[in-house]
């Protein structure tokens, strides 16, 4: 653990949790290959629903689309795995 930032470290590198991933895999990778781009204009609508008015409050609605992708030169910047199979892989002679 970073004692300055608070986030766990393995050799200078972050680890994000998440409950994304199933319990005993991994996935590391060079997020700087890693590319997202807005597919359409952000949409928001700002409107009353149901007693909002009376309550004196307003509903937002924000919409965006996007695309991530890896371009294919950059695949191999991505790693996914199980945990127990790579420690066999570095356990082995």
């Amino acid at each position: 653990m970073n004692p300055l930032t608070g986030q766990n470290m393995v050799f200078n590198l972050g680890v994000i949790s998440t409950t994304y991933m199933t319990e005993g895999t991994f996935l590391v990778g060079d997020m700087k290959r890693d590319f997202m781009k807005m597919r359409e204009a952000i949409n928001v609508q700002v409107g009353y629903v149901n007693d909002d008015f009376k309550r004196n409050m307003v509903s937002i609605l924000a919409e965006a689309r996007l695309v991530n992708y890896i371009k294919l030169n950059d695949t191999g910047a991505f790693v996914k795995g199980t945990i127990a199979t790579a420690i066999t892989a570095i356990d082995k002679p």
